[in-house]
């Protein structure tokens, strides 16, 4: 079973990413693609804690994430990642969008190539995940009709107070340009209800394989979506049981 994990070229998350390859690499093929080809680097901030505000200690890669990331980094599909273009030409049985920050932001999720693959796979009614900023790749796709493909799905995304939060607001941490809005605004505003934007709990603290009550995901048909690396865990099981 082959899933593919998009990357933009530099500044991905690395929890939003490591843990789900984590636990699909059992069962799973997965494959890594980015927009030239280049293998990706992760974001520095959240391995070292500089620069995330007041949310520092909660946002911080943790040791068992970076020890798993040092093993992804080495495998040969994270070496040898394929092309956006590569990737819209190959069937996947399913696709995870982990979030991205700051300067990497752009040429991930303003991909014309990488759209056009999600909204393919969409259309297959396909199991996909997105955590963090890869619900705005979906929220940016548009269907045949014109609406954006989650117009009528029920989701969930990071809310804008903890963007505030997390550094200086909207150059922060997780913003793509100075210009946009928040994630939950941009998203909210392309749903056909605002009420379809499921915020959850306070994140405040990040689930575990043994505390997966913790994490905040909602599911609706071939679609799963968590706000952040603290819903991780149970992000990438609900996924995997998609998959299955």
């Amino acid at each position: 079973m082959k899933v593919l994990i998009p990357l933009p070229k530099k500044d991905f998350d690395p929890s939003e990413v490591v843990i789900p390859w984590s636990i699909l690499r059992t069962g799973c093929q997965v494959v890594f693609a980015t927009p030239d080809g280049v293998r990706s680097v992760p974001d520095n901030h959240t391995l070292t804690g500089d620069g995330l505000g007041l949310l520092s200690p909660v946002l911080k890669t943790g040791k068992r994430v970076k020890h798993a990331l040092d093993e992804m980094m080495n495998t040969h599909y994270f070496h040898h990642p394929i092309t956006y273009e590569e990737a819209y030409n190959t069937d996947f049985e399913g696709i995870i969008l982990p979030g991205v920050h700051v300067d990497g932001a752009k040429d991930y999720l303003e991909s014309e190539t990488l759209q056009k693959l999600i909204t393919k796979h969409m259309q297959k009614r396909k199991p996909i995940g997105a955590i963090c900023q890869g619900l705005l790749i979906l929220a940016r796709c548009k269907g045949s009709n014109k609406l954006s493909l989650i117009y009528d799905k029920k989701v969930t995304g990071l809310p804008k107070v903890f963007e505030w939060l997390s550094h200086d607001f909207p150059k922060g941490l997780f913003a793509d340009n100075v210009e946009r809005l928040s994630l939950e605004d941009e998203v909210k505003s392309v749903l056909k209800n605002k009420d379809q934007f499921k915020a959850g709990p306070p994140p405040l603290l990040k689930d575990s394989l043994s505390r997966l009550w913790i994490g905040h995901v909602v599911k609706d048909e071939n679609l799963v979506t968590a706000r952040w690396a603290g819903d991780a865990h149970r992000f990438a099981m609900e996924f995997k049981e998609m998959l299955l």
